[in-house]
This record gives C-alpha cells, structure tokens and sequence, in this order.
C-alpha cells in the first residue's frame, strides 16, 4: 500500500526543495493519504527585495522582506518606518499605507506585478485617482534573522555540552569510582558497644570500612584530615515517598498487594540528590495511604547517576505497606465514598 511511488499505492511523499538530504534543503509538501499539508505555496512568487515606488508624483522607498511571509515596509530614514498591508494573489497585487504623520488616512494601490516591475491604479489620502510604479532597484537587507540565530553568530554547529546522569541539574559527567581513602582524627559514633571513640581514624576501601582506630597507617590512600569533625553512619529513612514516578497511591481497590514500588522508581528524582546532601544514604519507598493494602515497597541506596535497577538494595527482603489509620477511613469527611465510616 505503501512504501514506493507507484501507481495504486498510497499518496504519502514529500515534495522537497532539493535532494532530500541536503544540508540546505526545505521540506514544501507533505503529503499523507492523499492530503497536502502544504509548507509553501510552489506557486508563491517571491516579492523580496528593495523597490523604488512612485505615486502620482510622490517617491517611496519600499522594502520586502521574507520569502516564506513577506512583509512590506516604507523606509522613511534609519529609525522610521510605515507598515504596508498587502495581498497577492495570480500577479495581482494590493497594497495600502498611512503616510507619514497621518493616522487616519489611507493610500489604496492595486496593480499588476510583472517580473521586476509593477504597475496600477490607486487613490490617495483625498480620494484622487493616482498612476502608481515600483521598480526594484536590489536585495532585501537588515531582515529577520533566521530562529535560534543570535546577532552577529556565525552559521556554524555549536560545540555540544557533556552529557550527564542524570540528564538535568547536577547529574555527573560520569559515575565515582571506589577508591581507598583514610579519615583522620575524627569523632566516630559507632553506634554499637564501642560508643564514641575520640581523634580516630577511619580506613574505607573498596566502599567497604577496613579498619578503625588510632594513627593508622595505609598507602596510596587518599587522606581526609577530619580533625574537629563527627564521622556517624548514615541515615536509613525507613518511610520515604521520593523517587516514585507519578503518583504514590493506588486506589483502585481496598487491596492492591499485587502493585510494586519497585516498578516505577524515579532515578532521575532531584530529591535524591537533596536527601544525599542531608546525609541520607539508604530509603525504603513506599505507597501512600489511599487504601489499607497499599502495595509492596523498594529499598533503594541514593545512588545519584544510577539507573533504577542499580539503586535497588541488593537482595532486600519484601515488605509491604498497611494503612489502617484516619487515611484510610476519611471519617471527618462529609463527602467520603470510599470505604466504611467504622472498621473493626
């Protein structure tokens, strides 16, 4: 039905200004199933250019610029200009002007254009029938410039930026890699039976905490002098809405167990990064409280440049989310639909 041009086949083709690929060539037509969708007129005649016009015995200047819109002014000097309504249709051309000073009264013209030239009849602003003539005497210059092109840029292809992960406000070049560092003379809460050990040093590698204690001694290790500093661990948000495309409720039902969090985590949330900066380094996501049996939840590491699947805390177990509270049963609500006003 498609595909080649050949007779029987759908009419689905462009018609171009030269060959397809080229780096200057426009599309004009594009035809689909027979229906022109047409860009510019192949029949448009182009009227740009610098005119000399006379009226009776009055000399204009007349400008057109544009070829796709053309628009018509009278250059009265560098800084003044008169707006020149037009139409043109099968050579025949109307144009009509307040002259200067005046903001009531109109001259008329209506002529032929042949070639370079036109000619007609017109009025003037008291109504007197007048000959009329314009002759082009050059190009068009000082239009509008093409869009996206700035004043005084040359017609060259930009240098493209660095793309980042994520794509937007602070997403990286490119992803950290596992080092080996040392934190010196830090007060390091432990969190376990040790407490908090004063002026100690903390030895990471591979991601991983080495060793801690005093005056350790590692090579090639990157050193960070963390002297007056707290090294504590970070923070588990155990009940977090962030990174969760659209919507975080599912309300279709009193009981949407089969829904995962896991299916719609946003890598590209700015939250993460913002929840990084606060010290926040693991999240376990989870629905709203739309319903009692929200849905399964996703524990995930702020992994900030990573793609969903790699944020996702390796072998989590499942939990689920329950909502047994006011959410749920909108009893203050005067216009509560969704379940019984009491629960058992």
């Amino acid at each position: 039905m498609l595909g080649s041009l050949e007779k029987g086949k759908l009419a689905n083709f462009i018609i171009t200004s030269g060959p397809v690929f080229d780096k200057d060539s426009k599309i004009h037509h594009n035809w689909v199933k027979g229906k022109p969708h047409v860009l510019k007129d192949l029949h448009a005649v182009d009227l740009s250019g610098k005119y000399s016009l006379s009226v009776g015995k009055q000399e204009y200047n007349l400008v057109v610029d544009g070829t796709k819109k053309q628009e018509m002014k009278i250059q009265v000097n560098d800084s003044t200009n008169i707006k020149v309504k037009h139409s043109y249709e099968l050579g025949l051309l109307s144009l009509s002007f307040k002259p200067e000073k005046s903001k009531t009264d109109l001259i008329r013209l209506s002529g032929a254009v042949q070639g370079n030239n036109w000619s007609g009849k017109g009025t003037t602003t008291d109504g007197s029938w007048v000959s009329w003539s314009a002759k082009r005497t050059g190009d068009a210059s000082g239009g509008k410039k093409e869009r996206g092109q700035k004043k005084g840029s040359k017609d060259e292809v930009g240098t493209l930026g660095e793309v980042t992960y994520p794509f937007l406000a602070f997403g990286r070049e490119s992803l950290p890699e596992a080092k080996d560092y040392l934190i010196r003379n830090a007060t390091v809460w432990t969190n376990e039976k040790e407490g908090i050990l004063e002026n100690t040093d903390v030895f990471v590698s591979n991601g991983k905490i080495v060793e801690i204690g005093k005056s350790l001694s590692v090579k090639d290790a990157i050193t960070i002098d963390a002297t007056g500093k707290h090294l504590t661990c970070g923070v588990v948000d155990e009940h977090s809405h962030i990174a969760i495309s659209r919507g975080v409720n599912e309300c279709t039902q009193a009981n949407t167990a089969e829904v995962r969090i896991g299916d719609v985590i946003d890598a590209e949330d700015i939250d993460i990064y913002r929840q990084l900066a606060g010290g926040v380094t693991t999240s376990q996501l989870l629905h709203g409280s739309c319903n009692p049996v929200g849905g399964q939840s996703a524990i995930i590491k702020l992994r900030w440049g990573y793609t969903p699947e790699e944020m996702k805390f390796e072998n989590a177990p499942g939990f689920i989310k329950f909502a047994l509270g006011e959410n749920v049963k909108r009893s203050r609500s005067s216009s509560n639909s969704r379940y019984p006003n009491t629960r058992m």
